[in-house]
């Protein structure tokens, strides 16, 4: 018999089912003064519902991941996507930096302020590094 799928089943209603199952193999009247094969019996039937019970919980929790598995897989799609432009920006803004350092090396040289050259070509030699 195969077994459902786990998108079939709500989850509240899978852990409120698993609580009436554990509540029932609490309620079993297992005394010391029973029979040992009666007291067997109701401990395997404790047991039985205990297992039923933990299957209700695992069937619940596939459903749940079950439910998180899309956003899951959007959420990494998207830090991706954001690194990717982050790394893009951080070139660009490496650029930018550079081309203003050639403006302002040019502009020194233009205007033959020999002091401002050096500091100049030093900031280019600093933001061209990689």
């Amino acid at each position: 018999m195969p077994t459902p799928s786990p998108q079939t089943y709500d989850v509240d209603a899978l852990q409120a089912y698993a609580r009436a199952l554990d509540d029932a193999a609490e309620a079993l009247p297992i005394e010391r003064a029973m029979g040992r094969d009666e007291a067997r019996l109701l401990m395997n039937l404790s047991l039985s519902l205990a297992g039923a019970a933990s299957h209700l919980r695992l069937t619940a929790v596939r459903r749940i991941v079950a439910d998180t598995a899309a956003p899951l897989a959007e959420l990494q799609a998207a830090t991706v996507a954001a690194r990717d432009a982050i790394t893009r920006i951080a070139e660009v803004s490496q650029v930018i930096r550079v081309a203003g350092d050639v403006l302002l090396l040019g502009q020194a040289v233009a205007l033959q302020q020999w002091t401002l050259v050096a500091p100049a070509l030093e900031a280019l030699r600093k933001d061209a590094a990689p």
